[in-house]
């Protein structure tokens, strides 16, 4: 497909000190496909010596061919280390896979080779990285096989494949600029993943000294979150609780936008709307609960009602929490004592309460934030947060019975 070839100059020597021949993962890769290729560890240890003294030329690098002059103990020998170029169908297929792949381009033209590019090139037959066997030595010295002066030139190629990886796809049989233009000649997403990767950069010191442009005006708030796309059923994930996690995101977003209207970007606040729950404040059992309390997928809650520490209870914190919220969920699960003060105001205030209904016959028994007329079946607790839950007795269970008040009186059941 490619006819180009790179050349780079010979290494000085003494370029590099101790054992290692790559940095990156993708050169060392390349390095163990030349160790373990290799037939003769005492070739290979003399290879790594001629590499770091300088004893290999410039080397030039194209498509399936790496070539040098290397330098040995009396002679210059002729020394190549192949590689098999793609076909013309593979090139296709790994092309086709990455068009749309912004981030691989732009990784690539950043001298980086990401772990899922080289995934991607495997999962349609395409092998970008050698592997045992895949690099072919030769040269015109009487060795045979990786000989001192094949190892020499393949363990200082890894250190140009480490500053650049393109150099694998040169010799898989494509250079840069034709790899980019194969791309943009995929059609328009192939041709806006190159245009977004090679975008000019810009200086921070020159983005931060700009002056900066008028702010665009506010968009237009929306009445709702908006249609969720259709996920397809999988056999991978829960696609329920994925459905049902999408909504909820949205929902969340959604309220956000309308908090951040209501109240003003610099946080001033209007008619003093309720603070929004941080969902990350909240542990996994909460949050089942929360999210069965807000949606109605059956399939969906009833995996969170089986996912439950106590799935026969599931239902009535999720009622709790519908009517109350976080607190109200806090008060079905955690009684607590109120404080002095706490105490007596709503001991008067349940005074006046029986004042009014003298015929209803019973007092309330308090048991710590919870008063409870029991011949009624109807209780009343008292949240951390100020207001009153009300309850009443379901074949021997309390169950959340309506919103809470401010006031006992308002929210008697």
């Amino acid at each position: 497909m490619n006819e180009s070839a790179r050349g780079f100059p010979a290494f000085p020597a003494g370029r590099r000190g101790g054992r290692g021949f790559a940095r990156s993962w993708w050169g060392q890769a390349w390095i163990q496909a030349v160790e373990e290729t290799a037939l003769d560890n005492k070739a290979l240890l003399n290879g790594r010596k001629y590499a770091y003294s300088g004893r290999v030329g410039s080397i030039t690098v194209s498509p399936g061919r790496l070539f040098a002059a290397v330098h040995g103990q009396t002679e210059i020998h002729r020394t190549t280390v192949t590689l098999q170029p793609l076909s013309e169908g593979q090139w296709d297929r790994f092309l086709d896979q990455v068009a749309s792949r912004a981030g691989h381009i732009a990784a690539l033209l950043r001298r980086d080779m990401p772990h899922d590019l080289v995934a991607a090139a495997e999962d349609v037959g395409v092998p970008l990285l050698p592997g045992i066997g895949d690099l072919d030595p030769s040269c015109d010295c009487e060795d045979w096989g990786t000989c001192r002066h094949a190892a020499a030139l393949a363990y200082q190629a890894a250190w140009l494949v480490d500053e650049d990886p393109f150099l694998l796809l040169l010799l898989r049989g494509l250079g840069e600029e034709e790899f980019l233009t194969a791309l943009q000649r995929r059609g328009a997403a192939g041709e806006s993943a190159v245009v977004a990767a090679t975008r000019t950069a810009v200086a921070a010191g020159d983005a931060y000294a700009a002056d900066p442009g008028p702010l665009p005006g506010d968009p237009e708030l929306p009445d709702a979150p908006g249609e969720m796309p259709s996920i397809p059923d999988s056999s991978h994930v829960e696609v329920p609780v994925l459905r049902l996690l999408a909504r909820d995101a949205a929902e969340r977003a959604f309220e956000l936008l309308c908090t951040a209207t209501v109240t003003g970007l610099d946080g001033a606040e209007f008619d003093d709307p309720a603070p929004l729950l941080n969902v990350a404040d909240l542990d996994e059992r909460s949050d089942g609960v929360r999210l069965a309390a807000h949606h109605d997928d059956p399939e969906a809650v009833g995996r969170l009602r089986a996912a439950h520490d106590r799935p026969g209870d599931f239902d009535r914190a999720v009622a709790a929490w519908r009517y109350g919220g976080a607190p109200g969920f806090e008060v079905l699960d955690q009684p607590w004592r109120p404080n002095r003060t706490e105490l007596a105001r709503a001991n008067t205030e349940f005074v006046a309460i029986l004042a009014d209904a003298p015929d209803s016959g019973e007092t309330f028994a308090v048991s710590r934030n919870r008063w409870t007329d029991a011949a009624a079946g109807r209780q009343l607790r008292y949240g951390r947060d100020g207001r009153w839950y009300p309850y009443e007795n379901r074949a021997g269970t309390w169950w959340p019975s309506g919103p809470p008040a401010h006031d006992p009186a308002t929210a008697m059941p």
